[in-house]
Protein backbone atom coordinates (compact mmCIF):
# COMPACT_ATOMS: atom_id res chain seq x y z
CA UNK A 1 0.00 0.00 0.00
CA UNK A 2 2.13 3.09 -0.60
CA UNK A 3 1.45 5.73 1.10
CA UNK A 4 0.77 9.61 -0.26
CA UNK A 5 1.23 13.41 1.03
CA UNK A 6 -1.17 16.04 1.28
CA UNK A 7 -0.02 19.51 3.19
CA UNK A 8 1.14 18.13 6.64
CA UNK A 9 -0.32 14.87 6.11
CA UNK A 10 0.98 11.52 4.97
CA UNK A 11 -1.42 8.78 4.51
CA UNK A 12 -2.94 5.48 2.87
CA UNK A 13 -6.69 4.59 1.00
CA UNK A 14 -7.65 1.67 1.57
CA UNK A 15 -11.12 0.83 0.36
CA UNK A 16 -11.96 4.82 -0.76
CA UNK A 17 -10.64 5.93 2.89
CA UNK A 18 -7.84 7.37 4.03
CA UNK A 19 -5.93 6.66 6.73
CA UNK A 20 -3.52 9.03 8.25
CA UNK A 21 -0.28 7.17 8.89
CA UNK A 22 1.93 10.58 9.82
CA UNK A 23 1.88 14.19 10.76
CA UNK A 24 4.50 16.64 9.57
CA UNK A 25 3.40 19.84 10.34
CA UNK A 26 4.64 21.57 13.60
CA UNK A 27 1.94 21.36 15.90
CA UNK A 28 -0.18 24.04 17.30
CA UNK A 29 -4.58 23.69 17.11
CA UNK A 30 -4.67 21.36 14.36
CA UNK A 31 -7.83 20.31 13.20
CA UNK A 32 -8.21 16.63 11.43
CA UNK A 33 -9.16 17.24 7.67
CA UNK A 34 -12.65 15.61 6.19
CA UNK A 35 -11.09 14.50 3.08
CA UNK A 36 -7.76 14.35 1.54
CA UNK A 37 -7.25 14.06 -2.20
CA UNK A 38 -10.84 13.44 -2.34
CA UNK A 39 -10.73 10.73 0.10
CA UNK A 40 -13.00 10.88 3.21
CA UNK A 41 -10.79 10.36 6.23
CA UNK A 42 -11.70 7.91 8.53
CA UNK A 43 -8.94 6.81 10.69
CA UNK A 44 -5.78 8.00 12.50
CA UNK A 45 -3.03 5.37 12.34
CA UNK A 46 -0.50 3.87 14.89
CA UNK A 47 1.96 6.60 16.23
CA UNK A 48 0.51 9.35 13.62
CA UNK A 49 1.40 12.06 16.11
CA UNK A 50 3.15 10.27 18.54
CA UNK A 51 6.21 12.89 20.13
CA UNK A 52 4.49 15.73 18.52
CA UNK A 53 5.20 18.23 21.53
CA UNK A 54 4.27 21.09 19.67
CA UNK A 55 0.30 20.13 19.37
CA UNK A 56 -1.77 21.87 21.47
CA UNK A 57 -5.11 21.29 20.39
CA UNK A 58 -6.94 18.32 17.92
CA UNK A 59 -10.47 18.16 16.53
CA UNK A 60 -11.69 15.18 14.77
CA UNK A 61 -13.56 15.47 11.66
CA UNK A 62 -16.84 13.79 11.74
CA UNK A 63 -15.89 10.94 9.24
CA UNK A 64 -12.89 10.22 11.58
CA UNK A 65 -14.23 5.79 13.25
CA UNK A 66 -10.94 5.13 14.66
CA UNK A 67 -7.61 6.08 16.55
CA UNK A 68 -4.82 3.82 16.29
CA UNK A 69 -2.29 2.40 19.08
CA UNK A 70 -0.33 5.36 20.10
CA UNK A 71 -1.63 7.48 17.75
CA UNK A 72 -1.16 10.75 20.12
CA UNK A 73 1.27 9.26 22.89
CA UNK A 74 3.61 11.37 24.44
CA UNK A 75 2.23 14.61 23.08
CA UNK A 76 2.96 16.80 25.93
CA UNK A 77 2.21 19.86 24.60
CA UNK A 78 -1.78 18.56 24.16
CA UNK A 79 -4.43 19.90 26.08
CA UNK A 80 -7.37 19.96 24.58
CA UNK A 81 -9.44 17.18 22.45
CA UNK A 82 -12.62 17.66 20.64
CA UNK A 83 -14.14 13.90 19.70
CA UNK A 84 -16.71 13.79 16.32
CA UNK A 85 -19.40 11.86 16.93
CA UNK A 86 -18.27 9.46 14.74
CA UNK A 87 -15.27 8.04 16.82
CA UNK A 88 -15.85 4.70 18.26
CA UNK A 89 -12.44 2.95 18.98
CA UNK A 90 -9.60 4.85 20.85
CA UNK A 91 -6.67 2.34 20.24
CA UNK A 92 -4.23 1.18 22.80
CA UNK A 93 -1.57 4.02 24.71
CA UNK A 94 -3.44 6.84 22.05
CA UNK A 95 -3.05 9.66 24.03
CA UNK A 96 -0.56 7.83 26.92
CA UNK A 97 1.70 10.55 28.68
CA UNK A 98 -0.10 13.18 27.30
CA UNK A 99 0.47 15.45 30.61
CA UNK A 100 -0.85 18.70 29.35
CA UNK A 101 -4.37 17.11 28.93
CA UNK A 102 -7.40 18.42 31.90
CA UNK A 103 -10.49 17.02 30.56
CA UNK A 104 -12.11 14.57 28.42
CA UNK A 105 -15.75 14.15 27.58
CA UNK A 106 -16.49 11.45 25.18
CA UNK A 107 -19.17 11.39 22.52
CA UNK A 108 -22.05 9.10 22.09
CA UNK A 109 -20.61 7.05 19.60
CA UNK A 110 -17.17 6.03 21.68
CA UNK A 111 -17.60 2.79 22.56
CA UNK A 112 -14.30 1.14 23.27
CA UNK A 113 -11.38 3.08 24.87
CA UNK A 114 -7.94 0.35 24.52
CA UNK A 115 -5.26 -0.35 27.05
CA UNK A 116 -3.09 2.26 28.47
CA UNK A 117 -4.89 4.84 26.41
CA UNK A 118 -4.68 7.31 28.84
CA UNK A 119 -2.50 6.37 31.07
CA UNK A 120 0.26 8.79 32.67
CA UNK A 121 -2.08 11.54 32.12
CA UNK A 122 -1.41 13.13 35.53
CA UNK A 123 -3.01 16.76 34.75
CA UNK A 124 -6.93 15.03 34.12
CA UNK A 125 -9.25 16.21 36.40
CA UNK A 126 -11.88 15.32 34.81
CA UNK A 127 -13.59 12.57 32.27
CA UNK A 128 -17.16 11.90 31.08
CA UNK A 129 -18.36 9.14 29.53
CA UNK A 130 -21.07 8.74 27.13
CA UNK A 131 -23.48 6.20 27.43
CA UNK A 132 -22.16 4.42 24.30
CA UNK A 133 -18.92 3.39 26.47
CA UNK A 134 -19.22 -0.21 27.03
CA UNK A 135 -15.04 -1.08 27.46
CA UNK A 136 -12.27 0.70 29.28
CA UNK A 137 -9.14 -1.38 28.80
CA UNK A 138 -6.70 -2.46 31.28
CA UNK A 139 -4.86 0.38 32.68
CA UNK A 140 -6.96 2.92 30.59
CA UNK A 141 -6.82 5.74 33.20
CA UNK A 142 -4.02 4.32 35.43
CA UNK A 143 -1.24 7.07 36.69
CA UNK A 144 -3.99 9.77 36.46
CA UNK A 145 -3.19 11.14 39.60
CA UNK A 146 -5.45 14.31 38.82
CA UNK A 147 -9.02 12.27 38.68
CA UNK A 148 -11.18 12.65 42.05
CA UNK A 149 -14.15 10.94 41.19
CA UNK A 150 -15.62 9.22 38.60
CA UNK A 151 -18.98 8.17 36.79
CA UNK A 152 -19.68 5.20 34.90
CA UNK A 153 -22.66 5.10 32.58
CA UNK A 154 -24.98 1.63 32.69
CA UNK A 155 -23.77 0.76 29.75
CA UNK A 156 -19.93 0.29 30.84
CA UNK A 157 -19.85 -3.54 30.73
CA UNK A 158 -16.09 -4.22 31.35
CA UNK A 159 -13.63 -2.67 33.36
CA UNK A 160 -10.04 -3.58 32.71
CA UNK A 161 -7.42 -5.00 34.73
CA UNK A 162 -5.72 -1.79 36.61
CA UNK A 163 -7.64 0.41 34.60
CA UNK A 164 -7.70 3.16 37.60
CA UNK A 165 -4.46 1.96 39.45
CA UNK A 166 -2.31 4.49 40.87
CA UNK A 167 -4.93 7.20 40.69
CA UNK A 168 -4.00 8.49 44.24
CA UNK A 169 -6.40 11.23 43.97
CA UNK A 170 -9.78 9.67 42.87
CA UNK A 171 -11.69 9.31 45.85
CA UNK A 172 -15.38 8.22 44.60
CA UNK A 173 -16.12 5.71 41.51
CA UNK A 174 -19.86 5.02 40.70
CA UNK A 175 -21.54 2.13 38.65
CA UNK A 176 -24.40 3.26 37.27
CA UNK A 177 -25.00 -1.02 36.33
CA UNK A 178 -25.42 -4.01 38.56
CA UNK A 179 -23.56 -6.49 36.04
CA UNK A 180 -20.67 -4.45 35.14
CA UNK A 181 -17.64 -7.04 34.99
CA UNK A 182 -14.86 -5.52 37.11
CA UNK A 183 -11.48 -6.81 36.38
CA UNK A 184 -10.85 -9.20 39.37
CA UNK A 185 -7.15 -7.69 40.90
CA UNK A 186 -6.72 -5.75 43.85
CA UNK A 187 -5.12 -2.71 41.32
CA UNK A 188 -8.12 -2.34 39.00
CA UNK A 189 -9.20 0.17 41.50
CA UNK A 190 -7.49 2.04 44.44
CA UNK A 191 -7.42 0.93 47.86
CA UNK A 192 -8.90 4.09 49.54
CA UNK A 193 -11.39 4.35 47.12
CA UNK A 194 -15.23 4.56 47.90
CA UNK A 195 -17.71 2.40 45.50
CA UNK A 196 -20.70 3.66 44.76
CA UNK A 197 -23.26 1.08 43.44
CA UNK A 198 -26.19 -1.32 43.67
CA UNK A 199 -27.29 -4.13 46.18
CA UNK A 200 -26.48 -6.14 44.99
CA UNK A 201 -24.45 -5.72 41.96
CA UNK A 202 -20.53 -7.08 40.59
CA UNK A 203 -19.12 -3.19 42.39
CA UNK A 204 -20.51 -4.87 45.69
CA UNK A 205 -18.86 -8.12 45.15
CA UNK A 206 -15.71 -6.12 44.15
CA UNK A 207 -15.75 -4.16 46.99
CA UNK A 208 -16.12 -6.39 49.70
CA UNK A 209 -13.57 -9.05 48.05
CA UNK A 210 -11.22 -6.22 48.15
CA UNK A 211 -12.15 -4.29 50.82
CA UNK A 212 -13.29 -0.99 49.62
CA UNK A 213 -15.60 1.20 51.52
CA UNK A 214 -19.29 0.78 49.27
CA UNK A 215 -22.59 2.42 49.15
CA UNK A 216 -25.60 2.20 47.94
CA UNK A 217 -26.77 4.34 45.50
CA UNK A 218 -29.53 6.01 47.08
CA UNK A 219 -28.58 6.15 50.46
CA UNK A 220 -26.26 9.67 49.50
CA UNK A 221 -27.46 12.80 47.42
CA UNK A 222 -25.84 12.44 44.61
CA UNK A 223 -25.86 14.73 41.39
CA UNK A 224 -27.76 13.03 38.87
CA UNK A 225 -28.03 15.20 35.69
CA UNK A 226 -27.45 18.65 34.66
CA UNK A 227 -28.82 21.06 32.37
CA UNK A 228 -28.24 24.29 31.33
CA UNK A 229 -30.95 26.60 32.82
CA UNK A 230 -29.57 29.84 31.58
CA UNK A 231 -27.19 29.96 28.09
CA UNK A 232 -23.93 31.94 27.60
CA UNK A 233 -23.86 35.51 27.09
CA UNK A 234 -21.57 35.19 24.44
CA UNK A 235 -22.60 32.23 21.81
CA UNK A 236 -20.31 33.79 18.99
CA UNK A 237 -17.09 34.29 18.88
CA UNK A 238 -14.34 35.51 16.24
CA UNK A 239 -11.29 33.81 14.92
CA UNK A 240 -8.83 33.79 18.27
CA UNK A 241 -11.16 35.09 20.81
CA UNK A 242 -11.08 33.71 24.28
CA UNK A 243 -13.89 31.16 25.55
CA UNK A 244 -16.61 33.26 27.79
CA UNK A 245 -18.86 31.55 30.08
CA UNK A 246 -20.56 34.67 31.58
CA UNK A 247 -23.92 34.18 32.27
CA UNK A 248 -23.95 30.67 31.98
CA UNK A 249 -26.10 28.92 34.49
CA UNK A 250 -26.06 25.35 34.93
CA UNK A 251 -28.09 23.62 37.59
CA UNK A 252 -27.67 20.17 38.96
CA UNK A 253 -30.61 17.65 39.77
CA UNK A 254 -30.06 15.94 42.79
CA UNK A 255 -30.69 12.19 44.04
CA UNK A 256 -33.38 13.43 46.78
CA UNK A 257 -35.04 15.71 43.91
CA UNK A 258 -33.48 18.83 44.98
CA UNK A 259 -31.69 20.92 42.79
CA UNK A 260 -28.33 23.26 43.22
CA UNK A 261 -26.80 26.04 41.02
CA UNK A 262 -23.37 24.31 40.23
CA UNK A 263 -20.37 26.33 40.28
CA UNK A 264 -18.88 26.47 36.32
CA UNK A 265 -15.43 27.87 35.19
CA UNK A 266 -13.96 27.25 32.09
CA UNK A 267 -12.53 24.15 33.21
CA UNK A 268 -15.57 22.55 32.71
CA UNK A 269 -15.81 23.53 29.42
CA UNK A 270 -14.21 21.52 26.67
CA UNK A 271 -14.25 21.29 22.56
CA UNK A 272 -13.60 25.10 22.08
CA UNK A 273 -11.57 26.10 19.42
CA UNK A 274 -11.31 29.49 17.75
CA UNK A 275 -8.36 28.35 15.28
CA UNK A 276 -10.35 28.64 12.58
CA UNK A 277 -14.38 29.52 11.77
CA UNK A 278 -16.78 26.75 13.06
CA UNK A 279 -20.25 26.98 12.36
CA UNK A 280 -22.09 24.87 15.23
CA UNK A 281 -19.41 24.48 17.48
CA UNK A 282 -20.20 22.02 20.25
CA UNK A 283 -19.11 22.76 23.78
CA UNK A 284 -19.51 20.40 26.47
CA UNK A 285 -20.15 20.97 30.07
CA UNK A 286 -18.77 18.35 32.31
CA UNK A 287 -19.46 18.38 36.54
CA UNK A 288 -18.67 15.47 38.22
CA UNK A 289 -18.76 13.59 35.13
CA UNK A 290 -22.01 14.31 33.95
CA UNK A 291 -22.38 16.40 30.50
CA UNK A 292 -24.49 18.80 29.17
CA UNK A 293 -23.73 20.81 25.61
CA UNK A 294 -24.44 23.83 23.58
CA UNK A 295 -23.07 25.08 20.70
CA UNK A 296 -21.53 28.63 19.15
CA UNK A 297 -20.37 29.50 16.19
CA UNK A 298 -16.71 30.99 15.34
CA UNK A 299 -16.40 33.72 12.54
CA UNK A 300 -13.54 35.06 10.73
CA UNK A 301 -12.43 37.89 13.25
CA UNK A 302 -13.76 41.42 12.30
CA UNK A 303 -11.29 44.05 10.70
CA UNK A 304 -12.18 47.38 11.02
CA UNK A 305 -11.79 49.75 8.20
CA UNK A 306 -13.12 53.68 8.47
CA UNK A 307 -15.97 54.92 6.55
CA UNK A 308 -15.02 56.91 3.23
CA UNK A 309 -12.41 54.59 1.74
CA UNK A 310 -12.49 53.13 -1.61
CA UNK A 311 -11.27 48.96 -1.41
CA UNK A 312 -9.52 48.41 -4.38
CA UNK A 313 -9.25 44.11 -5.51
CA UNK A 314 -5.67 43.73 -5.39
CA UNK A 315 -5.25 45.17 -1.69
CA UNK A 316 -5.20 48.56 -1.75
CA UNK A 317 -7.33 50.74 0.49
CA UNK A 318 -7.53 54.33 0.18
CA UNK A 319 -8.83 56.96 2.40
CA UNK A 320 -10.70 59.97 -0.29
CA UNK A 321 -8.95 62.12 0.87
CA UNK A 322 -5.56 60.58 0.16
CA UNK A 323 -7.36 59.43 -3.51
CA UNK A 324 -8.35 62.71 -4.75
CA UNK A 325 -4.90 64.99 -3.96
CA UNK A 326 -3.75 64.78 -7.36
CA UNK A 327 -0.03 64.05 -6.24
CA UNK A 328 -1.51 60.69 -5.77
CA UNK A 329 -3.58 60.27 -9.44
CA UNK A 330 -0.86 57.75 -11.10
CA UNK A 331 -0.88 55.61 -8.54
CA UNK A 332 -4.72 56.18 -7.96
CA UNK A 333 -4.73 54.65 -11.94
CA UNK A 334 -2.55 51.79 -11.63
CA UNK A 335 -4.59 50.05 -8.68
CA UNK A 336 -7.79 50.87 -11.14
CA UNK A 337 -6.09 48.72 -13.97
CA UNK A 338 -4.70 46.14 -11.68
CA UNK A 339 -8.14 45.52 -9.76
CA UNK A 340 -10.83 43.96 -11.47
CA UNK A 341 -13.22 45.37 -8.85
CA UNK A 342 -13.13 48.36 -6.52
CA UNK A 343 -16.04 48.66 -3.33
CA UNK A 344 -16.78 51.95 -1.69
CA UNK A 345 -17.36 52.67 2.28
CA UNK A 346 -19.63 55.38 2.43
CA UNK A 347 -20.05 57.80 5.33
CA UNK A 348 -22.97 55.85 6.32
CA UNK A 349 -21.59 52.57 6.60
CA UNK A 350 -22.93 51.34 3.50
CA UNK A 351 -20.27 48.90 1.28
CA UNK A 352 -20.75 49.77 -2.63
CA UNK A 353 -19.85 48.12 -5.47
CA UNK A 354 -18.64 50.65 -7.77
CA UNK A 355 -19.11 48.76 -11.18
CA UNK A 356 -23.02 48.23 -10.22
CA UNK A 357 -23.81 50.85 -7.57
CA UNK A 358 -24.93 47.68 -5.57
CA UNK A 359 -24.66 47.66 -1.53
CA UNK A 360 -22.64 44.79 -0.64
CA UNK A 361 -23.85 42.13 1.90
CA UNK A 362 -21.52 39.51 1.67
CA UNK A 363 -18.56 41.05 2.78
CA UNK A 364 -16.30 37.80 2.44
CA UNK A 365 -15.42 38.38 -1.01
CA UNK A 366 -13.37 41.44 0.29
CA UNK A 367 -9.16 41.32 0.41
CA UNK A 368 -7.18 41.26 2.78
CA UNK A 369 -5.36 45.49 2.88
CA UNK A 370 -3.06 47.78 2.94
CA UNK A 371 -4.95 51.10 4.37
CA UNK A 372 -4.06 54.63 4.15
CA UNK A 373 -5.10 57.16 5.49
CA UNK A 374 -5.83 61.07 3.92
CA UNK A 375 -1.75 61.67 4.64
CA UNK A 376 -0.70 58.45 3.25
CA UNK A 377 0.45 56.78 6.49
CA UNK A 378 -0.40 53.30 6.44
CA UNK A 379 -2.67 52.36 9.63
CA UNK A 380 -4.75 49.64 9.14
CA UNK A 381 -3.23 46.04 7.80
CA UNK A 382 -5.99 43.83 7.72
CA UNK A 383 -4.35 39.77 7.25
CA UNK A 384 -6.83 36.98 6.39
CA UNK A 385 -9.00 35.83 3.22
CA UNK A 386 -12.23 38.01 3.06
CA UNK A 387 -12.15 39.81 6.77
CA UNK A 388 -15.38 41.46 6.93
CA UNK A 389 -15.49 44.82 7.45
CA UNK A 390 -17.44 47.68 10.00
CA UNK A 391 -17.16 51.17 10.35
CA UNK A 392 -14.94 52.78 12.63
CA UNK A 393 -13.12 55.98 12.57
Amino acid sequence: MQAAQSGDYTYTVTDGSAQITKYTGAGGAVTIPSTLAGYPVASIGDSAFSNCIGLTSISFAQGVTSIGDSAFSNCIGLTNISFAQGVTDIGDSAFYNCIGLTSISFLQGVTSIGDSAFSNCIGLTSVSFSQGVTTIGDSAFSHCIGLTNINLPQGVTDIGDSAFSNCTDLTTICFNSTTTSISDSASTLPATITIIGYDPSTAKIYAAKYNRTFEVIGTTNTLQSITITTPATKLSYSTSDKLDITGLVVTGNYSDGSTKVENITAANVTGFNSAVPAKDQVLTVTVSGLTVTYKVQIVAAVIAIPVGTVIFSNGQALDLGYLNKSAHTAEVIQDVISSGGIFIITFTGQVINNSTSAILTDLSILPAVTYKDANGNVKYFAKGGGPEVTTSS
